[in-house]
């Protein structure tokens, strides 16, 4: 009874969750689910095998890499603890995506769309049957190109890659520049994946990365900071546990049937369904600890207004899986105003049939950010407003 209590504490105090409203946090994992099991667009489907994070782990190329106003960013990168005892020559790994125009002209639309964790390209079906050509309205002259990030079993095969953003980072460089990719139109980023596409996008240096991202579109993206202090002690220690094979195995052997009540009571207050494995909670736990925990995330996450890259961010206004705060703090990273704000005052996208997104790029210095507010949509607004969103991007490759 009192270590019930005590758990039940320790998650109040856990974001990113809201634990207020705990039965949409758990709806949302649902819906996730159902994405994945009505999954239809398998011919679009491509798997390699990718060497990947050569030129993260290898300590001369991070010497190289940055300039020398940036040492002490070099002896922090060489002496984190996910790179540190790292192989040189990278990890390999079983890549699995979506590619709906593998041979494409180089002058081919592309838009690059990275899932949040846990998820995979199976949550994108709507959008990669519209822009593989495969609906009644689909785009077939543009290239989309949706991978499935590296999951716990690859951290538990190889003992390496403990998802942190910059790994992530450059195995999404290491699959484009293997896929011949040399432009973005359009970034597409969903939940969590903003970590990691903030330093994609803030990381991409001409010519060793040989990349230009023309736009991003952001889809119901929280900001820093995702936890209290104790929250980041809750998240920390599981990391921690974590990075223990024989801890992992332990976990995993007990998950399922004999999954301890007591944990199975603390899952949902965490947004976590019981019914998911032991390698999407650790990977879940794993993720929001090094959220929390990179410093360079608001800096990274402010290229985009340095550069005024050409932004929309979508947020469901039903959206409970953050705390409102938490969503709103990636806003004010950006410099957003009122006059960046759009609310749909719609919750079924059939109702109405465009949102115009006002003119990018004008000499308004905000004129670059476009923040669309939906009211019913939730934490996945691709799938219940496919309809908006797919005008946003479509509006953003013609710029």
């Amino acid at each position: 009874m009192v270590f019930s209590k005590l758990i039940r504490q320790i998650t109040k105090q856990l974001l990113p969750i809201n634990t207020r409203t705990v039965n949409i946090s758990v709806g949302a994992v649902r819906m996730a689910a159902t994405s994945y099991q009505s999954f239809s667009s398998s011919q679009h489907v491509y798997r390699m095998s990718l060497n990947t994070c050569q030129s993260l782990y290898d300590r001369k190329h991070i010497d190289d890499y940055y300039s020398d106003a940036e040492e002490d960013y070099q002896q922090k990168n060489r002496n984190k603890w996910y790179i540190r005892f790292a192989p040189e020559t990278g990890v390999k790994v079983n890549v699995e995506y979506v590619d709906t125009n593998p041979d494409a002209a180089a002058d081919c639309p592309t838009i690059v769309v990275m899932h949040g964790f846990p998820g995979s390209y199976r949550d994108f079906d709507r959008l990669i049957k519209h822009f593989g050509g495969d609906d009644d309205n689909g785009k077939q002259n543009v290239r989309l190109i949706v991978p499935n990030f590296p999951n716990f079993e690859d951290t538990d095969r190889l003992n390496y890659f403990w998802h942190s953003s910059e790994e992530r980072s450059q195995y999404l460089k290491d699959l484009l520049r293997q896929l011949n990719v040399r432009q973005i139109d359009c970034l597409v980023c969903h939940s969590a994946s903003v970590s990691t596409a903030a330093y994609f996008w803030s990381s991409i240096t001409e010519p060793i990365d040989s990349l230009k991202i023309n736009s991003v579109c952001l889809l119901a993206t929280p900001g820093p900071k995702v936890a209290t202090k104790l929250g980041h002690v809750f998240t920390g220690t599981v990391t921690n546990l974590m990075r223990v094979p024989s801890i992992r195995r332990f976990f995993r052997s007990r998950w399922s049937a004999s999954l301890p009540t007591s944990v199975r009571r603390l899952l949902p207050y965490i947004g976590v369904s019981s019914k998911l494995d032991f390698d999407d909670f650790a990977l879940l736990m794993t993720v929001y600890y090094l959220f929390d925990t990179e410093g360079t995330v608001v800096q990274r996450i402010r290229h985009l207004a340095d550069k005024q890259i050409p932004t929309v961010a979508v947020f469901g206004l039903a959206d409970r899986y953050h705390k409102k705060e938490i969503y709103d703090n990636i806003l004010d990273i950006l410099g957003a105003t009122e006059d960046n704000i759009v609310v749909y005052d719609s919750d079924d996208d059939n109702n109405k049939d465009t949102v115009t997104i006002r003119p990018i790029g004008d000499n308004d210095d905000h004129r670059w950010l476009r923040v669309i507010k939906i009211k019913g949509a939730g934490h996945y607004p691709f799938n219940t407003h496919h309809k908006l969103i797919h005008q946003f991007i479509e509006q953003l490759i013609a710029k």
